[in-house]
């Protein structure tokens, strides 16, 4: 993580806009995902994928710029430079107030981070807490799965085994060397803390046992009895193995 962020590259979970307080060491892209019928973006012909580069002149690299200047604006034109596909548009559009007298132009907008320039030495502070972050969420997402497995017997859709790994590596490899070190760590961290799950066949449930003859003042759980759950839970994580391989095998399919 931290060679990535002296790299420049964008965090994985969190805004980079947390990390870096000038918005100019922030380069990214402000994308209109989606345009409100009747509203003054719609008259305009703005449209959903478009790039907003600037607006009254000036540059925009974050969502929040781009509002503020429509609220500095009013209900005045505003002239946006916008890219389309490979074109360069120019596009002036009149926000109209809405019944708190904010000024709108009826555009959701949602931001694509490049790079961020982050101060150097704040970089190894930085990259621990951004892993702390990702290993909570993932903690969080493994205890949802956990929790849907025992109470409903199924399985997430968007849950991967290796064949769907490799699927998403192919696709991660065309998006550029961010993501593929994003997807590295990720997929790391994720591995690290599966392994940490207290379940027979894992090194958590060698924790376990462990933990279980601390308890019990060094004396040790009997082999043969260690021996015969490591062996029903190592078959049981093959037999959920190959029902994921299936479905990522059906996707493919």
């Amino acid at each position: 993580m931290m060679v990535g962020f002296w790299l420049m590259m964008p965090p994985l979970v969190t805004p980079a806009e947390q990390y870096v307080s000038d918005p100019s060491r922030i380069q990214s892209q402000v994308l209109i995902a989606g345009v409100t019928d009747g509203s003054p973006a719609a008259a305009a012909h703005l449209a959903a994928g478009d790039v907003i580069l600037a607006a009254a002149g000036q540059a925009i690299n974050l969502p929040n710029q781009f509002r503020d200047l429509v609220q500095q604006h009013g209900a005045k034109p505003l002239v946006l430079t916008v890219q389309r596909k490979q074109q360069t548009l120019t596009i002036s559009v009149t926000p109209a107030l809405n019944s708190t007298g904010q000024a709108e132009v009826g555009v959701l907008i949602d931001h694509s981070v490049k790079s961020v320039a982050y101060i150097w030495w704040q970089v190894p502070w930085l990259a621990l807490v951004e892993t702390g972050r990702v290993i909570w969420l993932i903690v969080l997402s493994i205890a949802g799965l956990i929790y849907k497995l025992f109470t409903t017997a199924s399985l997430p859709t968007e849950l991967a085994g290796p064949v769907g790994i490799a699927r998403i590596t192919a696709d991660v490899v065309n998006l550029g060397w961010f993501k593929i070190m994003q997807f590295v760590i990720f997929l790391s961290l994720n591995l690290g803390v599966i392994n940490l799950v207290p379940f027979p066949g894992l090194d958590g449930g060698r924790l376990v046992f462990v933990l279980i003859e601390w308890c019990r003042r060094g004396k040790k759980v009997p082999g043969y009895v260690e021996n015969i759950i490591n062996t029903a839970g190592f078959m049981l994580l093959m037999l959920f193995l190959a029902v994921v391989t299936y479905k990522d095998i059906i996707k493919l399919i």
